[in-house]
Formats: C-alpha cells, structure tokens, sequence
C-alpha cells in the first residue's frame, strides 16, 4: 500500500506531478469552481437589485421632501410680506386697458425674481394685490377650486392670464404691431409703442434685422430717408440715429419759423436823439429817414426844407450847399 502511494508521488518522466484527482486533467473538470461562479453572480445581481432599489427611494424622499418645502410656507412669512411691500408694487383692479393686466404681471415676477419664495408664498402676495373686479375675481375662484392655494405659480399666472389677458386680446395687439407707424408720435413714443406690441410677436422679432426692418419702414418718410442708408443693425441703434435725424428737423423748423415771423413784421423801428436831446428820431418806414412828427411825404413839400412852394431836387438850400 505505501509503495502503490509512494508510485502515486513519483514525478512523470517530464518533471510534472501527476493529476490529483478532481482537478482539471484526466478526471475531468472541477465540479466546484461552477458552484462558486453562480454563487457570486446571484450575489452580484442581488446588490445591483438592492442598489437600484435604494436610489430610486431616495430620489422619492428627495421629490416629497422638495414638494413639502415647496408647498409648506415659510415660518417667516410676515417678513417676507414685509419684503414685497418694501419694493412698493402696484395694485391691480381689473378694470381699463388689457395691457394693464400684462404690465402688472410682470412687474410682480421682476420683484419675485430678486425675493426667494415658493411658489405658495408668490401666490398670496400677489393676490393681496388684487383688488376691485379682481379681488372679487380671485375669492370666486378660491371658492370653486380651494388648492389653487398650494398649486404653482404658473398655474396662477394661466389663470389669471385666460381672465384678465386672454388669446384673442394677444391676437389684436399682434395686428396693431403689424400696421404700427410712426405718424404724429415722437421717436421716442414709437419706439416705446414698437418695444411694447413686439412681445407679442416672438415669433417675428426674435432676429434682430427684422426688428430694425420693422421699425425703420414704419417712421416718418423724411425721417426713414436719412437713416435707411446707414446701415443700422440693431433697434437700439436705429432708435438713436432717428432721434438725431428729429432733433435736426425740429431745429431746421424753428428757424424757418422766426425767419419768417421776422419778414412779416418788417424792419425794426430806430429811434435817435436830435442836437438838443428834448426830442428823439425815428426811422420813417415812408421816406426811410430818421425824421420826429408827420412825415413830410404825406404833405407834399420839399424832403430838404419842407417848403411846400417846390420840391426837393429846386431846393435852394441844396443849390447852396
């Protein structure tokens, strides 16, 4: 027994052990390096499951979280109404120009926009504004639809928008942008009025030329004239170039003005002291002299003694001077 053990051991005439049995060689195959492969694959995909399953309950605590201190007012709440009402907003009423309702829009997100608040909190504010038609407005709607209260912001905003601004005001004010001119307006007046009715045609102004294109076709035709040939580029550019060109008619104008009010009311009037100083001249707008009293032209005598027995050219005073 041990020499068939010791025969086991001997080396093979390479110089390698012989195959043990169970490992790879002429047994066959290792039955349990299989058993350790699957182990490890079902341990693998057990933490990849465990993984995937801890990140997607984390994003969810994250979203509820988000949601809860999105919809949860600040315990601050009287200072930052404090807050707002320091940038002194304007109150809306409801009634008048649709425009209104637009300006007042967007002058409370520009004060949001430099406050932090949720989206709660904007809507109280803004709606603490509201008064007159759209106050009653508002009460209506919390009544019929109370988690308007904890919606969004822009959830707010269509509301209000398809009340107080809605589609087919946005279609007439695309129009009147469309036959926008200049006309008795100052410059700085169409241009105030072309800023304000281009918001509502993004579609058409959101390249710069169109809107120099727009604007310059739509001037006064002496004004456009000066400018169309200058090769503006941008609105702000255009503005200021037309600006220019009015002060210049304005001045031009002016003096064409006075030039004519000076013609229609003829050469002043000279006045100049005689010798004795007691009596003072004038220019005679008759014989063009300086002369005091009536003139003598009107009385027909000579122009240089005023003798009425001969004229002026049988003078004898003039003979002798």
């Amino acid at each position: 027994m041990r020499g068939a053990a010791n025969q086991a051991n001997v080396p093979n005439n390479d110089g390698h052990e012989p195959a043990q049995p169970g490992a790879h060689g002429q047994d066959g195959p290792d039955p349990v390096q299989p058993q350790n492969q699957y182990g490890l694959q079902m341990l693998a995909e057990i933490l990849r499951q465990n993984q995937v399953t801890n990140q997607t309950a984390l994003q969810a605590i994250v979203a509820n979280l988000g949601t809860h201190q999105e919809s949860r007012p600040r315990e601050d709440a009287p200072q930052v109404h404090r807050q707002f009402r320091d940038y002194h907003p304007s109150e809306f009423t409801g009634s008048g120009d649709p425009l209104a309702a637009d300006h007042w829009l967007t002058e409370v997100e520009g004060i949001f926009a430099v406050m932090e608040c949720t989206s709660v909190q904007k809507i109280r504010l803004a709606s603490f504004l509201l008064k007159g038609e759209a106050g009653v407005w508002w009460r209506t709607v919390v009544q019929n639809y109370p988690a308007v209260l904890s919606g969004t912001w822009g959830q707010f905003k269509s509301r209000f928008n398809e009340h107080f601004f809605p589609e087919r005001i946005k279609d007439q004010l695309e129009g009147q942008f469309a036959e926008l001119k200049q006309g008795a307006l100052t410059v700085a007046q169409y241009g105030a009025k072309f800023r304000e009715l281009s918001r509502f045609t993004p579609g058409y102004t959101a390249m710069e030329t169109n809107q120099v294109r727009k604007f310059v076709s739509g001037l006064r035709p002496s004004i456009k004239a000066s400018i169309v040939n200058l090769g503006t580029r941008t609105l702000a550019e255009a503005c200021e170039k037309a600006e220019v060109v009015e002060d210049c008619e304005k001045s031009v104008q002016a003096a064409r003005s006075q030039s004519i009010a000076s013609k229609n009311q003829g050469p002043p009037l000279k006045k100049q002291r005689t010798d004795g100083g007691s009596q003072s001249k004038t220019l005679c707008p008759l014989c063009g002299k300086f002369h005091s009293g009536q003139c003598w032209k009107t009385m027909n005598v000579c122009f240089n003694c005023g003798d009425q027995n001969h004229k002026q050219r049988d003078c004898p005073k003039k003979k002798r001077q």
